[in-house]
């Protein structure tokens, strides 16, 4: 990197800070006329400046140490002091647990207004945990996890092999489809108490088996906490312990093109971008893609909706991830299920295209 670009990257950096430490001080939030709030974008030049650093670092396998765990949890902190004590959860009068946690942003963990198993496509169910999508292939008798939502999922997926008439010895496989804590879950206690193999993208394993490791974003997520949205998934994360997923220590992996020995023999599609090693899954005779977080339906960092790539400070180039688009649209499927938000019926092209619309975030 040259001397200019250097300054100018220093520069944008800088002001990053003080954005954060303007949302801190609860300023930075922007509206349109109508009132809500708007994702601010990038120039071009930092863009490239971001995909070309994210490029190199992933080249020369630089392991990141990243520091949003300990910024979040100073962040909740600071959230609760400012409430006043009459209410925070422990004073609350029993019957208004629920009066304002929607308007402050934070996440009603009373509740779930989803069904805790949903049938989605042909022996494919999935499963809601607070803002995050996980999902169960069935395949004759055996079944295979897509992705494994929360640490606290562990009991959810329990109660689905109850509902499904099922055993824990049917689950035969794990499959992630990238490096990223709120799909990790149960994914290392299944592999060690359940003797589940676990599958990840080749590309992301590294971080996988470390957990102090983690793919460096473009953006820091805090900026986001000016959304609501954000501040909920912030506070959800720290709530169900996401972080405390386990690093996976065995891994199966795989790479693109390649058709799993897994029930419902997927077949992997190579989305990067999000993180690097990022991959969706092609049930082929189901007509389902596994988007995963390549393609979502509800960016939980700014809360809104329809096809659209996740917001810059969980994905690791932006501009990649558009590029990744063309791979979900050429598989043609009808269904899209997405890691976040509501299943896509209306067929990967549109999905793609309406993605690309919106852009980066």
């Amino acid at each position: 990197m040259n001397t200019v670009a250097g300054e100018e990257l220093a520069a944008a950096r800088t002001r990053q800070r003080e954005d954060v430490l303007e949302v801190g001080r609860g300023g930075g939030e922007r509206a349109d006329e109508g009132g809500a709030e708007r994702p601010s974008h990038r120039g071009e030049e930092e863009d490239e400046r971001s995909a070309a650093e994210g490029l190199e670092a992933h080249r020369a396998n630089v392991p990141v140490r990243h520091p949003v765990p300990r910024q979040m949890r100073e962040w909740a902190e600071r959230q609760r002091k400012s409430t006043p004590p009459g209410e925070r959860s422990g004073g609350r009068p029993r019957g208004d647990v629920q009066r304002d946690d929607h308007r402050r942003g934070l996440p009603d963990l009373r509740r779930d207004t989803l069904p805790a198993m949903e049938r989605v496509a042909d022996g494919v169910y999935r499963f809601h945990s607070r803002f995050v999508n996980w999902y169960l292939v069935e395949d004759g008798e055996r079944l295979a996890a897509i992705d494994a939502g929360l640490p606290l999922d562990w009991h959810t997926l329990h109660t689905a092999f109850t509902s499904l008439g099922r055993r824990p010895g049917d689950l035969a496989a794990v499959v992630l489809t990238h490096a990223h804590v709120d799909h990790l879950g149960f994914a290392e206690r299944a592999r060690r108490e359940l003797g589940v193999r676990v599958y990840a993208p080749l590309q992301d394993a590294d971080l996988l088996k470390h957990s102090w490791r983690r793919a460096k974003p473009e953006r820091n997520p805090l900026g986001y906490a000016r959304f609501s949205a954000g501040r909920s998934a912030i506070g959800a994360m720290l709530a169900t312990h996401a972080f405390t997923a386990k690093p996976i220590r065995e891994l199966t992996t795989y790479t693109d093109g390649e058709t799993l020995d897994v029930p419902g023999s997927p077949r992997v599609v190579a989305t990067p971008g999000h993180t690097w090693g990022h991959s969706s899954l092609h049930l082929e005779d189901r007509d389902v893609l596994f988007t995963a977080d390549a393609l979502v339906t509800c960016n939980p960092y700014t809360g809104e909706t329809g096809p659209r790539i996740i917001a810059s400070g969980a994905t690791s180039n932006s501009a990649q991830a558009l590029l990744s688009l063309d791979r979900i649209a050429e598989t043609g499927v009808r269904v899209l299920l997405p890691g976040h938000g509501d299943p896509w019926r209306d067929g990967a092209e549109e999905a793609a295209r309406l993605a690309r619309v919106a852009g980066a975030s």
